[in-house]
């Protein structure tokens, strides 16, 4: 007695014993791929709360109820959660078409003086720096990595 196979995507049966080695291949692509996209909209809805939470506990009113409040914010906090799933997307190596945003509007820009490369905006959605430049870009602020004396979160300190 052989079992059914049913498609977790579709719901559709599949055959049993009729899938070629491409096909199966194909299935199993497909599945890895879906699974990668739930965890990172999981991932990416759970950090989003947990960026609120904090904003919330800093005294700012992002995401609150309060229509006077809420309403200066909430386009803000759609944009920046749409980039930040881009972001995570793109860590992940999916698509997402916030990268459409990001790849013509942002570009690395090499400061003379300092020779670090940073990300900047073009809002105008021109070309401002030659997009073949390579340098590795670092990001603005101290590095806090192995930063001992910095509060940690839920800290006491």
């Amino acid at each position: 007695m052989t079992a059914k196979i049913i498609s977790f995507l579709t719901g559709k049966e599949l055959p049993n014993n009729k899938l070629t080695t491409d096909e199966k291949e194909s299935i199993e692509v497909k599945l890895k791929r879906e699974e990668k996209i739930k965890y990172a909209k999981a991932i990416t809805d759970d950090l989003m709360m947990h960026i609120i939470h904090s904003c919330h506990h800093e005294g700012l009113n992002i995401g609150k109820p309060d229509p006077k409040v809420a309403n200066k914010t909430f386009m803000d906090l759609g944009i920046f959660l749409e980039a930040f799933r881009g972001l995570i997307y793109r860590e992940l190596d999916l698509e997402h078409p916030f990268h459409y945003l990001t790849d013509n509007y942002m570009f690395p820009q090499k400061d003379e003086k300092s020779g670090k490369t940073y990300s900047v905006i073009d809002y105008e959605g021109k070309k401002i720096v030659d997009r073949e430049d390579n340098d590795e870009i670092e990001f603005e602020g101290e590095n806090l990595d192995n930063d001992t004396d910095r509060l940690q979160p839920d800290s006491d300190k």
